[in-house]
């Protein structure tokens, strides 16, 4: 196993034997096998929660919105460099770009024109600002 999934492994580990120590004190051996079993689910959305926040609240990345017509996903756009900056380019062939929080679509002249506003802890939203 590489490094960081040994890391994972660890903190799985420690969160399962952590929550069975805990219930086995308290339920005896029943309590040693269901601590077990809340241990590893209590640890995974734990670290799961704690990425989503610190992404959210300061590294401010939120995840890119589905294009204008509703069929690509995040996962379906292309990453290009348009003059120096990042352009997203879906399966439609819409070219979108980010902006701080705003994600723009690309006319075919090059204007920028709104979509989306990304607003923490609520998703992304039309940005009606002309």
């Amino acid at each position: 196993m590489a490094r960081p999934q040994v890391l994972w492994a660890l903190g799985y580990a420690a969160g399962a034997a952590a929550m069975a120590f805990w219930l086995w004190s308290r339920a005896g051996s029943w309590g040693l096998l269901l601590g077990l079993m809340l241990g590893v689910i209590a640890t995974h959305f734990g670290i799961h929660l704690v990425i989503y926040l610190v992404e959210m609240i300061w590294l401010g990345r939120p995840p890119i919105p589905d294009c204008r017509r509703g069929r690509c996903g995040g996962a379906d756009y292309y990453v290009e460099l348009q003059e120096g900056r990042k352009t997203y380019l879906c399966r439609c062939g819409v070219r979108y770009r980010r902006r701080g929080l705003r994600f723009l679509e690309i006319a075919a002249d090059g204007r920028e024109i709104p979509f989306r506003r990304w607003r923490q802890f609520r998703g992304w939203f039309p940005d009606f600002k002309f």
